[in-house]
C-alpha cells in the first residue's frame, strides 16, 4: 500500500532537506528514559548546547527505580540536576513506566512524530502518531536541533474485523502476526491498524508494542476511535480533519483477521 498514513506524517514534517531516500524532518515529542539521557549529559556539556525546546520533551526517571546501587543512585542525581538546570517542564520520578506514560500523557496524538531513547516507544503508535525508539546518537542530534532524518517505509495494513473471542487480546494478535511474518517480516515497514467494526477490546498499546522487532511502523484506525482519543487528550479538531481526509489505497497486501 505504498507509505500509508505513516508516509503522509514523515512528508507532512518533512523540512526540505534530503540525502538519498532519507528526509530532514521536524520531531514533536521525544521520551528520555534516565539510563538514556544519563549517556547523553556529558555530550551536551561538551557541545554547549541546550535541549532545543523543553516543552517537549519527556524526562522519566524509572530505569533505575529505586536505584539498587550507589552508582545507579548517583546517575538519577545527575539526571534531575538536568532537568533542572535545563527548564525541562516533564519530568517523572518514579512514576511509572515511561512508555506508558507516553501514552496515558497530555502530550501525543494523532499525526505527531515521537521519538525515544527506549525501543518500547512505538508504544505510542496506539494513539495514531509515527513513534519509534533511536540509538543515543540519533537522539542526541533531535535533542539539539528538534529535527531527525527518517526514510518513509513500505506500509503494510491490517484489517480488523469480527469479534474477538474469549480471552483472546490485543496482544494474541499481535504475536499471531509475528507467527505469520517472523521476527524480521517487517523489517523497516510500517504496520497500520485498522478497526474496521470498533473492536474496543482490543490493547492498541500492546499491539503497537509487541512487534517491535518488526521495524519502524505506525497506526491509524476508525474516524470513530480518533474521535475518542482526540477527545481524551484533548487535542485539536484540525488534526482529526487531517486524519480523516486521507485517502487509503486498496492493496493486496491487506491482512484480515479474527
Amino acid at each position: 500500500m505504498g507509505s500509508g498514513f505513516t508516509g503522509e506524517i514523515i512528508q507532512a514534517h518533512a523540512e526540505g532537506g534530503k540525502e538519498g531516500e532519507y528526509l530532514s524532518a521536524r520531531v514533536d515529542f521525544v521520551l528520555l528514559p534516565d539510563y538514556a539521557l544519563a549517556l547523553l549529559l556529558e555530550d551536551l556539556r561538551e557541545l554547549r548546547r541546550n535541549v532545543w525546546d523543553r516543552e517537549k520533551v519527556l524526562v522519566a526517571v524509572d530505569h533505575f527505580a529505586p536505584p539498587s546501587t550507589v552508582e545507579r543512585a548517583n546517575v538519577v542525581k545527575r539526571v534531575l540536576s538536568f532537568v533542572k538546570e535545563e527548564g525541562i517542564s516533564h519530568c517523572s520520578l518514579y512514576g511509572g513506566i515511561c512508555h506508558q506514560l507516553l501514552v496515558e500523557g497530555p502530550w501525543v496524538g494523532p499525526g505527531m512524530v515521537v521519538l525515544g531513547a527506549d525501543s518500547h516507544t512505538t508504544t505510542a503508535g496506539a494513539l495514531g502518531c509515527l513513534a519509534t525508539g533511536l540509538g543515543s546518537t540519533d537522539i542526541l542530534y533531535t535533542l539539539i536541533t528538534g529535527r531527525t532524518w527518517l526514510r518513509s517505509p513500505e506500509a503494510f495494513r491490517v484489517n480488523l474485523k469480527g469479534k474477538l473471542p474469549a480471552y483472546v487480546m490485543g496482544k494474541d494478535i499481535a504475536l499471531e502476526l509475528l507467527r505469520r511474518g517472523g521476527e524480521s517480516g517487517f523489517l523497516y515497514q510500517a504496520l497500520e491498524f485498522y478497526d474496521l467494526e470498533g473492536i474496543n477490546s482490543i490493547s492498541y498499546s500492546i499491539m503497537s508494542m509487541i512487534p517491535l522487532l518488526w521495524g519502524l511502523r505506525n497506526e491509524k484506525f476508525s474516524k470513530k476511535r480518533q474521535k475518542k482519543i482526540i477527545k481524551r487528550k484533548g487535542i485539536s479538531s484540525i488534526v482529526l480533519l487531517f486524519i480523516n481526509n486521507i485517502i487509503i489505497p486498496k492493496t493486496n497486501n491487506d491482512c484480515i483477521i479474527i
